[in-house]
């Protein structure tokens, strides 16, 4: 397996040490497979974060603004999502080709969020996360929890 010095170079390192088998560079593939090659991590990694299942379950309703945002996910007080970490999860949802941004040319400035044609494929995984959380969630809470979130009707479907 080649490996880098700190010059960047390559330099050649042995899968074996005087006989002795290399267990770092066997617990490096197994680490890179666990994350490059699984579509589990990779799904948690996409929607992992404290609150972007709330902002995709919101924009399942359609598209809204960020205040608009802010509001349903606070649920009127029941859930406290700062604008630091509402921006920073819409930003990396955004990175990850899920949500869309439109920013209107305007004054005052308006900005938009709408889920992608990919985000929207996240609506079935996250129908069965609720279910199953409904189902089993309470085995593995010793409190019941209500996040007061529901699943919104697409649109045009009342």
């Amino acid at each position: 397996m080649a490996r880098r010095n700190n010059t960047g170079q390559a330099m050649r390192h042995p899968e074996f040490w005087n006989g002795v088998p290399c267990y770092a560079c066997e617990w490096e593939t197994v680490m890179k497979t666990m994350v490059m090659g699984c579509p589990a991590e990779r799904t948690l990694n996409a929607l992992g974060g404290r609150w972007k299942i709330f902002i995709v379950v919101s924009l399942f309703a359609g598209t809204m603004r960020y205040s608009d945002l802010m509001r349903r996910i606070n649920n009127g007080g029941a859930r406290v999502v700062t604008h630091k970490m509402l921006t920073q999860d819409l930003r990396q949802l955004e990175a990850s080709g899920l949500v869309q941004r439109v920013v209107y040319d305007e004054v005052p400035p308006k900005v938009e969020y709408s889920l992608t044609p990919l985000g929207l494929t996240l609506r079935p995984v996250v129908e069965a996360m609720i279910a199953w959380g409904g189902e089993y969630g309470l085995d593995l809470l010793d409190a019941p929890c209500d996040t007061g979130v529901r699943i919104a009707a697409p649109l045009g479907v009342d």
